[in-house]
């Protein structure tokens, strides 16, 4: 059960959604990625919710490739469970990843 909303289990929500990606080739072999999304949706959804994705793709080897991501998720209006803490608006995440390309 929630406390700013009757009945979250069954909840609609109009929602305008806008966003831009940014792929930039540095060199031959690293790559530069920004995503950025916003939706603003009302508020008992948690008003505007933000999401951005960037980082670097190095290849190193012909099939092989690194990824060094940063990930950074934002709601403006956190929805809080009754009898519970309300939850961090702001949400980090960093991603070092491997790859290979078969």
């Amino acid at each position: 059960m929630y406390s700013n909303a009757a009945d979250e289990s069954d909840q609609n929500s109009g929602v305008i959604a806008l966003g831009t990606l940014y792929d930039y080739s540095i060199s031959s072999r690293l790559d530069l990625i920004f995503d950025y999304q916003i939706q603003f949706v009302e508020e008992n959804s948690g008003k505007r919710n933000s999401h951005l994705k960037t980082g670097l793709e190095f290849e190193f080897r012909d099939d092989f490739s690194l990824d060094f991501t940063l990930y950074i998720d934002r709601v403006a209006q956190s929805i809080t469970p009754t009898r519970s803490l309300p939850p961090e608006s702001n949400d980090y995440r960093l991603i070092l990843s491997l790859g290979y390309d078969f």
